[in-house]
C-alpha cells in the first residue's frame, strides 16, 4: 500500500507539471502566431536625448532630430528612418485623454490612449499599415492645420460610426482633424491586447511635450543588411549633427519582441524540465513496484502457467496490480492541475487554463508512459519456468 501510494504521488505530481508546461508551450505557440501591427524584420532601434540646457526651445529640438533622421538616411544600408516618442515594446506609459468633438467632458466620455510623436514616413519605416485616409507629410507642420492619426481601437472607441475627417480635442485642449486610421498594435507585449493610440506629427509637437519626453526620441532604422552592422556609421552619422549625442538602448525589434515574451518562455523550459523529471520518476516508481511484485509472486505465478495459465495472462496479472494507483494518481493529478491553474491564469495566451485537449494529451502521454514502464517487468513473470521455480521450493 506504501508502494502503491507513493507511485499514485508520482504520477499526480507529474501530471500537475506536465499540465502545466503542456498549457505554456500551447501558449508560446499562439503567441507566434499573433501579429504585432508592425514589421519586426531588419528594423533597428536607437534612443537619443537632447539635452535641455543646449536645445531649450521646442523648434531647436524639432530641427535637430530631422537633421538626425535626414543624416541616417544617406547611411549606406539605410532603406528608411523615422522617430517616434516611443517604439513598440519599449516600455514606459505615456497616456493622454481624448474627447470627441461637441461631447461635454466627463470621465467616461474620456478615452484614454497612448500617444506617439512621429516623424515624416514612420508608418512606413515601421511597416504598420494605413487602413484609410493618408499618412502624414512635410506640410503637417507648425502652422498647418493641426492633423493626428488614431489606431483601429481608439476610433472606434471615439467615433464608432466612422473617425475619419472628425475632431478630437487632445494633449493641449485644442481640436486635431483625424486624417489616418492605422493598424492596432501591441505596444507592450505580444501577450497583451492592442491598446487605443494617437499619433501626432513631430512638427505639430504640443508647447510642453518636450518636457513630457525630455527631449527624447527613438530613431527607427529600416536595414537592407544586418541591422547591427550599420551601428557605428549610425554613431558616425548622429556625430555630424551633435557630436556629444550618445546612442543607448541600441537593439533591434525582434530581440524587443522576443524579450517581451522571455518570462513566458522560461516559465515553460522550467515546468517542462520539471514534469519531464517527474514523468521519468513515475516511470521509475512503476517499474520498481511491478518488479518487485513479479519477484514476490514468482512461485504463485509459476503455480498458475503450472496449471494452464498462459504468458499473456502472468503479464496481465502484473500490469493490473499498477491500475489501482495509476487511476488514483490520475485522479488526484487532475483535480491539482485544475486547482493550479488559477496560478496561470496571467502566463497563459489563446488557451484555457482547463484546457481538455492538454489535459487529455498529458493523461495519454503519462499513461503510455506507465504501461510501458509495467510490461518491461511483467514480461519477466511470462518467462517464469514453473519446474524450476517449483523444483526450489
Amino acid at each position: 500500500r506504501t508502494r502503491g501510494a507513493l507511485v499514485a504521488a508520482e504520477v499526480g505530481l507529474s501530471l500537475v507539471l506536465l499540465v502545466a508546461a503542456g498549457l505554456l508551450i500551447r501558449s508560446g505557440i499562439e503567441l507566434g502566431r499573433v501579429d504585432p501591427g508592425f514589421d519586426v524584420e531588419d528594423l533597428l532601434v536607437v534612443r537619443l536625448s537632447l539635452p535641455a540646457t543646449r536645445y531649450p526651445e521646442p523648434a531647436q529640438v524639432t530641427a535637430a532630430f530631422e537633421r538626425i533622421v535626414e543624416a541616417v538616411r544617406a547611411v549606406p544600408g539605410v532603406a528608411a528612418a523615422s522617430l517616434t516618442s516611443r517604439a513598440p515594446m519599449g516600455g514606459g506609459d505615456s497616456s493622454n485623454g481624448l474627447l470627441p468633438e461637441g461631447v461635454e467632458f466627463s470621465p467616461e466620455a474620456v478615452v484614454q490612449s497612448q500617444l506617439r510623436l512621429i516623424g515624416p514616413e514612420h508608418f512606413d519605416t515601421l511597416g504598420l499599415d494605413v487602413l484609410r485616409g493618408r499618412p502624414f507629410t512635410a506640410a503637417d507642420r507648425a502652422g498647418a492645420p493641426k492633423v493626428m492619426a488614431l489606431s483601429e481601437t481608439a476610433a472606434r472607441r471615439l467615433y464608432p460610426e466612422g473617425a475619419l475627417g472628425r475632431r478630437v480635442d487632445c494633449c493641449d485642449g485644442t481640436l486635431k482633424t483625424v486624417v489616418a486610421i492605422v493598424a492596432d498594435t501591441r505596444p507592450w507585449s505580444l501577450a497583451t491586447e492592442p491598446a487605443p493610440e494617437f499619433y501626432l506629427p513631430m512638427a505639430q509637437a504640443p508647447p510642453d511635450a518636450w518636457r513630457w519626453l525630455q527631449g527624447t526620441m527613438d530613431v527607427l532604422v529600416r536595414t537592407e543588411r544586418e541591422p547591427e552592422a550599420i551601428v557605428p556609421a549610425l554613431r558616425l552619422a548622429v556625430a555630424r549633427v551633435d557630436p556629444e549625442l550618445p546612442l543607448y538602448d541600441v537593439g533591434t525589434l525582434e530581440e524587443r519582441v522576443g524579450g517581451s515574451i522571455a518570462t513566458t518562455r522560461f516559465n515553460t523550459f522550467l515546468l517542462t524540465v520539471l514534469g519531464a523529471t517527474g514523468l521519468l520518476l513515475a516511470a521509475v516508481g512503476i517499474y520498481g513496484t511491478v518488479a518487485h511484485g513479479v519477484e514476490q509472486r514468482r512461485r504463485e505465478i509459476s503455480v498458475r502457467m503450472a496449471v494452464g495459465a498462459t504468458p499473456r495472462h502472468a503479464v496481465g496479472l502484473m500490469v493490473r496490480r499498477t491500475l489501482p494507483a495509476l487511476t488514483v494518481g490520475v485522479g488526484c493529478g487532475i483535480a491539482g492541475a485544475a486547482a493550479a491553474g488559477r496560478f496561470l491564469e496571467e502566463q497563459v495566451f489563446g488557451v484555457a487554463v482547463r484546457d481538455p485537449a492538454t489535459y487529455a494529451a498529458v493523461v495519454a502521454v503519462l499513461s503510455a508512459v506507465a504501461l510501458v514502464a509495467s510490461l518491461l517487468p511483467a514480461r519477466r513473470a511470462a518467462r517464469v519456468d514453473p519446474a524450476a521455480t517449483l523444483s526450489k521450493s
